[in-house]
């Protein structure tokens, strides 16, 4: 059907208006798609009705360990809404975690960690929850348009990496036995290894916009703030720059004696020095 309306400069416009019989067509497509959603629901929950307790968490697990997340999450939740007490059901709350983290949702991981902590604080494998919820949070970082195109951890938002550098902290100092400690640790390093060298990349920016104070003051923040990362070599070869630069010769000697000492292969070494 059509009807016609004037606009205020004049022109008119036709509309349409759907038909009886095209919107009963859509009422019952519609409708046969919920009941198909729900026939569907209801196959799955009489598949599950008669398993035990047993066989519904194996099969939840046998999805994880096929690396089939978004089934053995659907699963999982199937059982905790089933069995929502024992130790099944703690453990089925730990491997959902697993399970987002590695199907890479990460907020969802941190929720459920946070959750599982805080109504199961001294579970024997609440290390193991800290655990997911420090990667998860690194995981966080990397955003999809990062992944997609290749972005250099470094030139990323420090933020989250500070948050899951503390996240891992919490995890080695609350349990420092744990068996997810010395993994934790060399995150750590990696942890701050990236996020001096995002004080290095703001420093080269600084450098190369002849803001030779600016360039320094980070240089020197590195040195003072991350001593043991590899970007400490790359902090001096800032301030070799700078003070050739600025003609600080008595500071660039001294600053390239540091170079030649602790980084001997260095490139950022002045030609002809000893």
């Amino acid at each position: 059907m059509f009807s016609t309306q004037r606009t205020d400069g004049g022109s008119i416009i036709h509309l349409v208006s759907p038909s009886p019989l095209r919107t009963l067509r859509l009422l019952f497509e519609v409708t046969l798609l919920f009941a198909v959603l729900l026939v569907v629901g209801c196959a799955s929950v009489e598949k599950t009705a008669n398993w035990t307790v047993e066989e519904f968490h194996a099969k939840a697990r046998a999805h994880l360990d096929a690396g089939e997340w978004e089934q053995a999450i659907d699963y999982y939740h199937q059982f905790e809404r089933r069995y929502p007490y024992g130790k099944y059901a703690e453990q089925s709350q730990l491997e959902v975690i697993y399970a987002y983290y590695r199907n890479r949702e990460p907020e969802l991981a941190i929720s459920s960690a946070d959750q599982f902590i805080l109504l199961y604080p001294t579970h024997p494998r609440i290390d193991y929850a800290y655990y997911l919820k420090a990667l998860s949070i690194f995981q966080s970082s990397t955003s999809l348009l990062d992944r997609l195109s290749r972005v250099d951890p470094s030139r990323r938002d420090p933020g989250p990496a500070r948050e899951s550098f503390e996240a891992f902290r919490a995890l080695v100092t609350l349990f420092p036995q744990s068996s997810y400690a010395r993994n934790a640790r060399q995150r750590m390093a990696e942890i701050l290894d990236l996020i001096a060298q995002h004080e290095i990349n703001i420093g080269r920016y600084y450098l190369r916009r002849g803001a030779h104070v600016a360039a320094l003051n980070r240089a020197k923040y590195v040195i003072e703030h991350y001593p043991d990362v590899s970007a400490v070599e790359d902090a001096l070869g800032i301030m070799v720059a700078v003070y050739k630069k600025m003609g600080f010769d008595t500071l660039l000697d001294d600053t390239v004696r540091i170079l030649q000492q602790s980084y001997p292969d260095s490139i950022y070494l002045l030609p002809g020095s000893k």
